[in-house]
C-alpha cells in the first residue's frame, strides 16, 4: 500500500515539476499570469487526485484504483474496462447513488450492446436492491429509451449503463434524476467521497 501511495504521488509531482520548467522558460514577462494558472491547475489536480486515488470499501472487500485520468466526468462517468471501471467499482458507485436517490425510491435502469455492459448492469442492479430501492429493470435499450421512460413513469431517477459514442474497450454510467435531468459524475464521485466510500 505504501509503494502504491508513493508512485502515485511520485507521477502527481512529476506531472507538477514539467509544468514548473513551463514556467520558467516563459521568462518574467509573463510570471504573474503563469504562477496564477499554475496554481489553479494544481489545485484542479489535487482535487482529481483526491477522488482518483480512490479505496471503495464496500460488502468487506476493498479495490485499490489508480486512475489519474478521473473516470468522474462532467456528464457521466466512464473509463475503460475492466482496468478503470469494472464490477467492484460500479457497485461502489451503485451504493452511494442508493444514498443519493433515498430508500423506496423508484429507478429506471437499462444498458447498451456492449459485451461488458451485462456483467456491470448485473452488479448494479444488485447493489441497488440491496439499498433499497424499487429498480425496474428495463434491459437491453438505448439511452433515449431511458430518458424517455424516467419522464413517463414519473421516476426519481434512471441509470444506463454505458459509454456512449466511445470505443468498445470502454463503458460507463449515465445517470439521470426526476425529468430525465443530468447527474455530474463528478457531483457523484465527490458524493462517494463524501460518504467515505472511496478514500486516500
Amino acid at each position: 500500500m505504501e509503494e502504491f501511495f508513493s508512485r502515485c504521488c511520485f507521477l502527481f509531482f512529476l506531472d507538477i515539476f514539467e509544468s514548473y520548467k513551463v514556467l520558467l522558460a516563459t521568462g518574467l514577462k509573463t510570471y504573474g499570469l503563469m504562477i496564477y494558472l499554475f496554481i489553479v491547475s494544481t489545485l484542479s489536480e489535487l482535487k482529481k487526485l483526491r477522488i482518483s486515488l480512490s479505496i471503495i470499501t464496500e460488502a468487506g472487500s476493498c479495490t485499490i484504483m489508480y486512475i489519474m485520468n478521473s473516470i468522474f466526468k462532467a456528464n457521466d462517468i466512464r473509463g475503460i474496462y475492466p482496468e478503470e471501471l469494472n464490477e467492484d467499482i460500479v457497485s461502489g458507485i451503485g451504493s452511494s447513488l442508493g444514498d443519493y436517490f433515498g430508500k423506496k425510491s423508484v429507478l429506471i435502469a437499462g444498458h447498451d450492446a456492449r459485451l461488458s455492459s451485462p456483467k456491470l448492469y448485473k452488479a448494479l442492479m444488485g447493489i441497488l436492491k440491496s439499498k433499497k430501492l424499487k429498480v425496474i429493470d428495463a434491459g437491453l435499450m438505448t439511452t433515449p429509451m431511458l430518458y424517455f421512460l424516467v419522464s413517463k413513469y414519473k421516476a426519481k431517477g434512471g441509470i444506463m449503463v454505458t459509454a456512449s459514442h466511445n470505443p468498445k474497450q470502454y463503458n460507463g454510467l449515465k445517470i439521470v434524476k426526476a425529468g430525465a435531468r443530468p447527474v455530474s459524475g463528478i457531483e457523484i464521485g465527490e458524493l462517494m467521497v463524501k460518504n467515505k466510500k472511496a478514500e486516500i
